[in-house]
């Protein structure tokens, strides 16, 4: 059976592609690291690695074995994490790459005061920059729209469908009206979210189905388009999560009646790392909670 230590060296080596760079990394003669390699595939009995001028790369068999290899170091190792805060009973910290707090407040103020031993720590959510970073993502969740990630390396579960609105300032022409066709709103300014924000590029699509290309005015965060909003700068679209966290006060929103209007959020997390205690708790805290209508519930 291989050792740890070799299985480490062979994952390390798959992923650098030099033994002299890896050595220096590792703090470990060639010699070594060579025939941890050696004794690995003699174990198995077969080759792992080609040579490929001064690069050494994985063969069939080697890709073929990789695919195991690095779930389950990961799995070692969160079972060493999981047996760890048993033994100390220490906080269990949950790191969540959520869009934005200030929307979120209210659930992980009520997951916090329920579960007094876990802790919350919030990590950016650029869409464009956790794609770029699977498989090695290294946060336990990401909360964001189900169509914002398109890749075998993520599981997912849906926990709400979101309405999405048209906000006017007091005043504004389409004010008083409840509902709205998108359409009717293309010769709008709007205020949009930053491109690498998931909800910008759904924004985009809404438009796209409802058949026109929004005049953008603005790109920028929560706070700056409450503030261009209330001063008449043009209009917004938004899910319900934002009339559930009263963000956008003082304005008027329009439910929007297009039945592809439809915000889907989703918890995602790494297909092959396995989660640990506090971040299912918070996983199946988040889908508890906007199963019941008191908190998902919104305004028709």
């Amino acid at each position: 059976m291989p050792s740890l230590k070799q299985l480490e060296h062979f994952l390390a080596l798959a992923e650098n592609g030099n033994m002299t760079k890896l050595s220096e990394e590792r703090f470990i003669s060639q010699t070594a690291l060579s025939n941890s390699i050696a004794r690995l595939e003699a174990e198995l009995g077969v080759k792992l690695f080609d040579r490929v001028g001064r690069n050494i790369v994985l063969n069939e068999y080697g890709k073929a074995f990789l695919q195991y290899v690095g779930p389950a170091i990961n799995s070692l190792a969160m079972g060493q994490q999981v047996l760890e805060s048993m033994r100390t009973k220490a906080s269990m910290n949950v790191s969540v790459a959520i869009a934005s707090s200030t929307l979120w407040g209210a659930l992980i103020g009520s997951f916090l005061s329920q579960n007094p031993e876990c802790s919350i720590l919030q990590r950016e959510c650029r869409i464009d920059n956790i794609n770029g970073l699977l498989p090695k993502l290294d946060v336990d969740l990401i909360i964001a729209g189900s169509v914002d990630f398109d890749t075998p390396f993520l599981e997912s579960v849906k926990f709400i469908s979101d309405p999405v609105r048209l906000y006017v300032p007091i005043g504004h022409r389409l004010a008083n009206r409840k509902t709205i066709k998108l359409i009717e709103a293309k010769d709008e300014n709007f205020i949009f979210q930053p491109k690498h924000a998931g909800f910008s590029k759904f924004s985009n699509m809404l438009c796209k189905k409802a058949g026109f290309t929004p005049k953008i005015v603005a790109e920028c965060d929560y706070t700056l388009r409450r503030e261009l909003l209330r001063h008449g700068a043009g209009v917004v679209l938004a899910s319900d999560t934002v009339l559930r966290a009263n963000f956008f006060d003082n304005c008027v929103p329009i439910l929007i009646e297009d039945e592809f209007a439809v915000r889907d959020m989703s918890c995602f997390w790494l297909k092959n790392r396995p989660l640990s205690p506090a971040a299912i708790k918070f996983r199946d805290f988040v889908v508890d909670y906007y199963s019941q209508d008191s908190n998902a519930g919104y305004l028709a």
